[in-house]
Formats: C-alpha cells, structure tokens, sequence
C-alpha cells in the first residue's frame, strides 16, 4: 500500500516546518566613496557628511547651467583676528580693529589670491568664510572624485595648514606678508 505525500507549497508554513521560500538573492553593497553624485544642470548640494568638520567644515558641489561640469567647493571658517593677534601682541582690542578696517579689502584680496578662492567677512573678521573651488569635467561623478577634489583639487588644505599656529613646515596665515599693501603699526 502506497500513500502519496503531498508537499506543501513553496513559502507556505505547515506543522512548524518551513517549504522552501522564494527570497531575492544578497547583492553586495555599494562602496560608499563610489556612490554617484547625480545633479541636473543648474542644481547644486551640500555634502556634510563628505566634510571632515576640520580642514574641510562644508562642502557642495555645482553643476553648471550648460551641464558642462561640475564645481566642487570645500569652504572653511578662518578667525582673522585670533591670528593676527597670535602674530603680532600690538594689535589687540581697538588698534586691532582699526587695522583691520585700514586694511580689510587688502586682506580679503590676498586670501582671495593666495587660495584662489570667494572670501565673505560679512560677519566680522571672527568668522570669515573661504571657500575654494575645483572644476571637473562633465560627465560621471562619485562621492570619491567629489574628496578628491576637494582635498586635492583646491587650496584647502593650504588654508587650514596656514592657519593653524602648529602644522610642521607650513607658513603661518598670521605672519604672511602680502606685497608691502598691509600697513603695520610702529611699535611703541
């Protein structure tokens, strides 16, 4: 005597066992710096977590209007007065600001040459922004080129060097001199 045994349907429970279950297959996961940046021309991003909050405190990325390219653009937070005072003890308080108001546009035009970058001092010479820029072609883009880019590509990295007292064989932002345009006061 023979009895047939009927099998239960795929993915259907019976009797606290378990027929075989249709399930997608594992994909592995996408390595993170070659996640594409996708824009449409015209449009632009912020990448905060691509900024290490450091050297590189924000950075966005551009596309332009014709979808030609990209801008890449590392931006950092530089305190002007901390480091002139660090470099020069007689420039505190009010002579201070009276040397930054003197010679204001001379400095913005200096870091903007140094570091080929926009400078905004709309908040006082605290807190001035610098943002650098690179160029990259059209074409695809992931979140590696983007750091590359931004480290590699601009003067940011130079900035934060420069402006901070304690980076081995870096000039000091503080101490640089431009072409003779900045007037120092006479010691007294």
């Amino acid at each position: 005597m023979t009895t047939s045994q009927n099998r239960q349907p795929k993915g259907i429970t019976a009797g606290g066992q378990f027929a075989p279950d249709i399930h997608a297959e594992s994909t592995l996961l996408l390595d993170p710096a070659q996640r594409p940046v996708t824009l449409s021309p015209g449009d632009s991003d912020a990448f905060p977590e691509l900024a290490d909050g450091e050297v590189i405190e924000a950075l966005n990325v551009t596309r332009s209007d014709d979808g030609t390219g990209y801008f890449v653009s590392p931006a950092k937070t530089v305190n002007i007065k901390d480091l002139i005072t660090d470099s020069d003890p007689r420039l505190h308080g009010e002579a201070l600001d009276t040397w930054l108001e003197r010679n204001s546009s001379v400095i913005e035009d200096f870091l903007a040459e140094r570091y080929e970058a926009d400078v905004r001092s709309d908040d006082g010479w605290d807190e001035v922004g610098v943002e650098c820029t690179a160029q990259l072609p059209d074409g695809p883009l992931t979140e590696a080129q983007v750091v590359d880019a931004a480290w590699n590509g601009t003067k940011a990295v130079q900035l934060h060097n420069e402006s901070d007292h304690g980076s081995f064989g870096s000039e000091n932002l503080g101490r640089l001199k431009t072409t003779g345009d900045i007037s120092y006061p006479r010691a007294e």
